[in-house]
């Protein structure tokens, strides 16, 4: 985000994703690299931390710009790893002590949720060749919020229901990459981690 007044990169809609990320601050700048007039939208995302949770507590949330941030759920898979008690309470707090600015109507990560996404299929082996779809009983399904109406959605839900968080609905096939789509996008991680080794 070096030089971001020149860039205009500031405003960022970041919604409806699966996410695997080892660096701690990821999520976190999308929040702290902000000054007054900058919008951030951070919606329906599966958050999956590889190491441990992202920090969590009143200083985290000390930003400038128009926040909204919600219907997000995030885990972190490694054993012995808990989140911290009350992990969504600083963001939901946040608003309503001045931390940060909001149109939201709702506090911060209102309907966020720590959880386990059941993806159909999912192991920290680095080979391992996951499949990030959702399972039927994911608590991810029908656990998002509806966007905005100047956000694009390809999946937007029929009026009334809740899409589900994450890069895929639940019954949606996963994306193909390679030639002639000869992988799914779980086959083409594990192929690279392979190569890695």
């Amino acid at each position: 985000m070096h030089g971001h007044d020149l860039l205009g990169v500031e405003n960022i809609h970041f919604y409806q994703n699966t996410i695997l990320c080892r660096p701690l601050r990821f999520t976190g700048d999308l929040l702290r690299r902000n000054r007054c007039e900058t919008m951030r939208s951070v919606l329906n995302n599966v958050i999956l931390y590889l190491q441990e949770y992202l920090p969590s507590t009143p200083d985290t949330w000390q930003t400038a710009g128009n926040i909204l941030m919600d219907g997000n759920l995030h885990w972190c898979p490694v054993p012995g790893v808990e989140p911290p008690t009350d992990y969504l309470e600083p963001p939901r707090q946040a608003v309503a002590q001045g931390a940060v600015c909001s149109t939201q109507r709702d506090p911060l990560e209102a309907h966020s949720q720590v959880a386990d996404p059941r993806f159909v299929r999912f192991s920290l082996e680095p080979a391992a060749r996951n499949d990030y779809r959702l399972q039927s009983a994911s608590p991810a399904v029908g656990a998002g919020v509806v966007l905005p109406g100047h956000l694009p959605d390809p999946w937007r839900p029929p009026p009334g229901t809740l899409p589900d968080v994450g890069a895929l609905p639940v019954d949606e096939e996963p994306f193909r990459v390679g030639r002639s789509g000869r992988y799914s996008i779980g086959e083409a991680v594990a192929q690279l981690d392979a190569r890695r080794e």
